[in-house]
């Protein structure tokens, strides 16, 4: 009579797990029209999870006193450098490269304040909307939870046989494992929403040269060549019909 117990038993529990992993996989390949009926809801709000990124080129007269006056605005609004690179010429900074993560609340007032006093070579502003992916994780991680749950419940039952009960446990930290790597991608997510990215370069103002050469080249050197070359002909052309007069 105890065998029959413990085969039904066993037979009980195997038919958990599976129950529980098919409910996982019904749920993840669900996961899409349940969204669907979520955004058709009027009644339900969704907050969007939109990652802001902004790419800044400006010139300036001098490169590290603008190098340092953002950097200080970077600390007013708590946003923090996640790379830079800097060129220098003179023992002077000539190029600046920064990458900028700002809190995403003060991301218009950043990109505004580049622009202020500052020849804006280009700008750029993207968006990036991580709503579905966010939702799917975590619908995913909801039902990993429930999963968890039921095989600790099930991990209780005194009459669980220890080869059982080493097969549950097995399944639980194949769950942990899952949501752990979950919890990492939402917290990637979370990161890429709540502090934007804005990616700057500092360039110093071109000099007289640097501005003149170009126009030298391309329109003063052809007419100074043309003249080279026709000048002397013409003059040489008139002396010789004075000389026949």
């Amino acid at each position: 009579m105890n065998k029959i117990k413990r085969a039904v038993l066993v037979i009980f529990a195997i038919c958990m797990l599976c129950s529980i992993s098919l409910f996982v996989a019904c749920s993840n390949a669900d996961s899409n029209k349940g969204f669907e009926d979520i955004y058709n809801n009027s009644n339900v709000l969704i907050q969007r999870e939109i990652a802001y990124n902004a790419s800044v080129g400006i010139t300036v007269n001098d490169v590290e006193k603008a190098k340092n006056a953002v950097d200080d605005k970077l600390k007013e609004f708590s946003g923090f450098i996640e790379r830079s690179s800097e060129s220098y010429s003179d023992n002077e900074v000539s190029y600046y490269y920064v990458v900028y993560r700002i809190p995403t609340e003060s991301f218009n007032e950043f990109i505004s304040f580049l622009s202020e006093n500052n020849n804006v070579t280009s700008k750029k502003i993207s968006t990036v909307d991580y709503t579905d992916e966010y939702v799917n994780l975590r619908a995913q991680r909801e039902a990993l939870e429930s999963k968890k749950a039921m095989l600790n419940d099930l991990l209780l039952n005194e009459k669980i046989t220890a080869s059982d009960k080493i097969a549950v446990i097995s399944e639980i930290s194949d769950v942990d494992v899952q949501i752990k790597i979950i919890d990492i991608s939402l917290s990637d997510y979370q990161k890429e929403v709540n502090y934007s990215t804005v990616t700057l370069s500092i360039n110093p103002n071109p000099s007289f040269l640097e501005i003149f050469m170009p126009i030298f080249a391309v329109i003063i050197a052809p007419i100074l060549i043309l003249a080279a070359i026709f000048v002397p002909k013409i003059i040489k052309r008139r002396k010789g019909k004075k000389s026949e007069v």
